[in-house]
């Protein structure tokens, strides 16, 4: 059963009641949401981010994708030696990443 009112959405499941925001997807503001920092993290994290409503494998693909798509980003990326077999990004990689894409 899910209840709502100006602010807050309370769910019940199975016994168990919880609450979430609102309407709308969580932001920065929010208090359980810290915010987005460009450091090294494995491509399946930084896939999740962008695609997080798809299992892992379907989101890195997805990100290979756009990154493949962006020529300007690919061409960066190439530039600062991102190897595409490596199975994590660096900071800087990251970065160039957030700077094409925007925030996951």
């Amino acid at each position: 059963m899910i209840t709502m009112d100006n602010k807050t959405c309370s769910k019940t499941t199975n016994g168990e009641s919880f609450a979430t925001r609102w309407p709308g997807p969580p932001y920065a503001e929010d208090e359980c949401l810290l915010p987005f920092r460009c450091r090294a993290m494995t491509k399946t994290s930084l896939a999740g981010l962008y695609f997080p409503n798809v299992n892992a494998t379907i989101a890195k693909q997805h990100l290979r994708r756009w990154i493949a798509y962006c020529k300007p980003l690919s061409d960066e990326l190439r530039s600062i030696g991102y190897n595409p077999a490596k199975h994590s990004f660096s900071g800087n990689e990251v970065k160039v990443i957030v700077k094409h894409l925007g925030e996951p």
